[in-house]
Parts: C-alpha cells; sequence; structure tokens
C-alpha cells in the first residue's frame, strides 16, 4: 500500500484545518503581544513627555521669578539713588542759604549807600547761585536717569540671562528623559 492510499481527502482536510488553526492561534497571539508591548512603550514615553513638560515649566518659574527679583532689586537701588540726591541738594541749598544770610547780616552794619550796592550784588550772586542748583539739579537728574537706565538695562540683561538658562535646562531635561527612558 502506498503513502497517497492512506490519506484520504477528509483526513487531509481535517490535518490542513488543524495547521490553520494553529497558524491562526499562533498569529493572535503574536499581535496580541505586540499590542500589549506598544501600549506599555506608549504609556512609558508618556510618563517621558510629562516629565519633560513639567520640568521645563519649573525651569521657566525659577528663571521669571528670577528676574521679577532682579528688577524689583534695580528698582529699589534707583529709589535710593533718587533719595540720596535729593538730601544732598538739599544739603547745599541750605549751605548756600546759610552763607547768604551771613554775608546780609555782615552787610547791614554798612551805610544805606553800601546797602543799594549790596543788594544788586546778592541779587546777582543768588541768581548764579539758582542758575548753579538749576545746573546741578538737571545734572543730577540727568546722572539719575542715566544711572537708572543703566541698572534697567543690567536687571533686563539678567532676566534674558536667566530665560536662556531655563531654556537650556528644559532642553537638557528632554534630552536625558528621551534619551533614558
Amino acid at each position: 500500500m502506498t503513502i497517497a492510499q492512506e490519506w484520504t481527502p477528509d483526513m487531509l482536510r481535517t490535518l490542513m484545518q488543524q495547521q490553520i488553526d494553529s497558524l491562526q492561534t499562533l498569529m493572535t497571539q503574536q499581535v496580541s503581544d505586540l499590542r500589549t508591548m506598544l501600549d506599555e512603550r506608549y504609556a512609558t514615553q508618556t510618563r517621558a513627555v510629562d516629565a519633560a513638560f513639567l520640568a521645563q515649566s519649573t525651569a521657566m518659574a525659577t528663571a521669571l521669578t528670577a528676574a521679577k527679583q532682579a528688577v524689583e532689586t534695580a528698582l529699589q537701588a534707583q529709589e535710593k539713588a533718587v533719595d540720596k540726591a535729593e538730601a544732598a541738594a538739599e544739603k547745599r541749598f541750605d549751605a548756600f542759604r546759610l552763607e547768604s544770610d551771613m554775608q546780609i547780616r555782615a552787610q547791614g552794619e554798612k551805610q544805606d549807600t553800601d546797602s543799594a550796592r549790596l543788594s544788586d550784588r546778592l541779587n546777582k550772586l543768588e541768581l548764579r547761585l539758582t542758575s548753579r542748583l538749576d545746573l546741578d539739579q538737571g545734572q543730577a537728574t540727568g546722572t539719575t536717569d542715566a544711572s537708572a537706565l543703566h541698572r534697567i538695562a543690567i536687571a533686563q540683561g539678567w532676566a534674558i540671562a536667566g530665560v536662556v538658562v531655563a531654556m537650556i535646562a528644559a532642553v537638557v531635561s528632554l534630552a536625558i528623559l528621551v534619551t533614558h527612558p
């Protein structure tokens, strides 16, 4: 008897159906395993991206706080400088006034003819002092304004540097998270 005589069509059909069922079960299991693996990878990557966004948000908040603090410090320094300049101008004016009063008392003891000349001289002196005070005040205001602008420029530079550092930190954090899941 030959091999062909031993196998009937029903037997071959049954054998083929068993192999098809076996392959179908195997394929279903492999697809299920792949789907599970992809779901796990997706969850891991989602956690990594969430961590990167959190790190970036934290870095930006830190940079913003540092920038605000730098601006506040610059403004406080500017206010102190203005107060000092005003106090110094007031002291100078008081000294000029005191000197003028002393000169008037000394001249008051002289004759009436000298007092007219003295009055004219004092008016001229007062005009010069007022002009000088105006010049000094203008110079102090200009110096204060220039100093304030310089301080603000420095504060802005620090703020920009803080933002740049925060962005670099965020990029580095993101790179670390992406390369080491």
